[in-house]
């Protein structure tokens, strides 16, 4: 299932649809209704915890990242400035 908000929002609108029509349907269709949607629902949670796990580890990576950029900036500042102290 795909991750994109606007489509986790049709799906959902969809449920909604579907409960209602599972209020209509002859009770021996009911339980197998209410099964599928409740899969349903389930693969619609699933998404929007992948999507939300996928979005902490890439501001996770981000900021690892960004740490060892400046570590790294940091570094060669200091060898410039040491250079420029041998240099005098």
């Amino acid at each position: 299932m795909a991750d994109d908000p606007d489509t986790l929002r049709a799906h959902l609108y969809r449920l909604a649809e579907l409960v209602e029509l599972a209020r209509l349907v002859p009770s021996e269709d009911r339980a197998r209704m209410q099964y599928m949607i409740a899969q349903a629902r389930q693969a619609v949670c699933e998404a929007r915890r992948n999507k939300q796990q996928s979005l902490e580890q890439r501001a996770t990576t981000r900021t690892i990242v960004l740490r060892l950029l400046a570590k790294e900036a940091h570094r060669k500042t200091e060898m410039c400035i040491m250079a420029d102290d041998t240099s005098r």
